[in-house]
This record gives C-alpha cells, structure tokens and sequence, in this order.
C-alpha cells in the first residue's frame, strides 16, 4: 500500500478537525522542502494543514525521531477514534473517495471491507502502539537507524505472534546496528569522494624447490659445460631442469651462476635441454627482491 501524504490532510479536514495536546511550541523553516511550521503548545483543534506540522516536526525533540514517532502514535489514536465516530460514519463515500484519490494498493474491495469492519470494533482507549528500539548511526554521510533483532521479537512474540511456537531470529530479516556498521567507508578529505580501505598485505616468503619438474619453454639462457651464464633466449623442450646448489640474485631476469654436479652432454644443442636430466635446488631471492 501507498499513501499520498495528501490523504492525510485530507482525512483530517473531513472528519473537521481533530483536538490534540501539542507537547511544546514546535517551530522549524525550511523553503528548500516548502515545509514551515508553526504551532503553539497546548489543547487544540488541527486542521490537515496543522495535523501535518505536528506530525512532521522533529528538530526540536531531545530524542528528534523516537520523540515524533510517539507524537504520531498518540495523533493517529485521536484521529482514528474521531473517523468512526457517529458524525463521520455518514461520510463513508468522502472516504471512500480519499482513499482512491490518494492511496495504490492491490487489496481486494472485499479486504478493505473487513478492515473496515474490524476497525469499527476497535476501543481506540486500549490501542497499543511500539517503537522498536535501535541504534541512531551515520553511514556515509546519511542518518540511520539499525534496529535491535531481539526488541523485534520482544514486541512481536508478546503481541502479534499468532503461533505457538516463538517467531526466533533466523525468522526475521532486518539491518542490525553490528551490520550496519560494516556498511560505512572512509572517505578522502580532499576530494569528499568515499573511497573503500585497502587491506595492507604481507609479502609471502619464497621457499626452496627441489627437484622440481618443469614442461613447455623455460625462460632463459644457454648453457656451456660448467658454467650456466644466462644470456636472452627462449629455450624450449620437456623433462627436469638443471641440477645442483644455485644462487639467484634477481629472480625477475634470471641473472646467475648454476654449477651441475655432472657435466652437460656436449651432445645437446645449446639452447635446447631437452633428455637432459639434472637435480637440484633453487636458491632463495634475496628479501628486496621478492615479487
């Protein structure tokens, strides 16, 4: 259901008026959203115009919104018992005509039928009315308010829940105050642009291979005798790779010396270590060298 504020005012007007105990002199301009108000405290008759200042005012509660809440709760009460008094059931058409003017809904004519009804049977003396309990916050630069899981099922369990059984948390879905709170981002003071944090990260240790079998194209160098000396090249083929205890100074280019511990085959092509199969370790890149 949607409802045009403008039904509201409306209602109020129809049923000509409700009296109410405004709880202090409430004052507020704002012209960028066309809404001024001005009301004396005290007992008095509101029209829709006025009914919507009271009900709109907030800045200057102690508590703002669970102070205008209360204000609304108690207004809508007064307003509730005044529309199905005597004087006002001989204008159900009016209603009826408020209501389509201003209210979108899918309810069936049948289900406004049946609110009707049981709203007739209500006592408005004994109506109750909640405010569930929270936590105010400001997340990314606008005003929230989280609510409390458990004040959720306080309220529901001891008055709404039609079962047996208690309504319990993995029931409900709601933005808790410890949830919310990991919706907020810092945001750079230059600029004013909200920018997500960057988690830090430690740099992982490199560890020693041995005998580590490598296939398809390594990356650098041709090898003589004795003494690997890496130059540039591709060199392709398949099976193990060089043996023996090696030191690598920079482990990006591949710069070093590798001594193997049985001497090449003069019969393989520099540049081609294919059916050449030699063990060993790789060294350890020095600490300012790690990726």
């Amino acid at each position: 259901m949607l409802v045009n504020l403008d039904a509201f005012k409306a209602t109020v007007d129809l049923v000509g008026g409700v009296y109410f105990d405004v709880p202090q002199n409430m004052y507020y301009n704002d012209p960028s959203q066309n809404l001024h108000i001005n009301l004396a405290k005290g007992y008095q008759l509101l029209d829709g115009e006025k009914a919507m200042e009271l009900v709109r005012f907030r800045k200057g509660y102690a508590s703002q919104d669970i102070q205008r809440t209360k204000v609304q709760q108690d207004f809508l009460k007064a307003l509730a018992k005044q529309c199905v008094s005597i004087g006002s059931l001989t204008k159900i058409k009016q209603f009826a005509d408020i209501f389509y003017t201003y209210v979108l809904t899918d309810m069936s004519v049948g289900n406004m039928v049946y609110f009707g009804q049981e709203l007739l049977k209500c006592d408005f003396d004994e109506m109750k009315s909640y405010t569930v309990e929270g936590e105010g916050m400001m997340i990314n630069g606008g005003s929230y308010y989280p609510l409390y899981a458990s004040s959720i099922l306080k309220i529901v369990n001891e008055s709404f829940n039609p079962y047996d059984a208690d309504i319990t948390a993995s029931n409900i879905n709601v933005i808790t105050p410890d949830l919310a709170s990991g919706y907020r981002r810092s945001y750079s003071s230059s600029s004013g642009s909200g920018s997500a944090a960057a988690t830090p990260t430690t740099p992982t240790t490199p560890t020693d291979t041995t005998g580590t079998d490598t296939t398809g194209t390594d990356t650098t160098g041709t090898t003589d005798g004795t003494t690997g000396t890496d130059t540039t090249g591709d060199t392709t083929g398949t099976g193990d790779t060089t043996g023996g205890t090696g030191t690598t100074t920079d482990p990006s280019s591949g710069t070093g010396t590798t001594t193997p511990t049985e001497p090449v085959d003069p019969s393989v092509t520099p540049g081609d270590t294919t059916g050449t199969d030699t063990t060993g370790t790789t060294g350890t890149p020095t600490e300012e060298n790690w990726p």
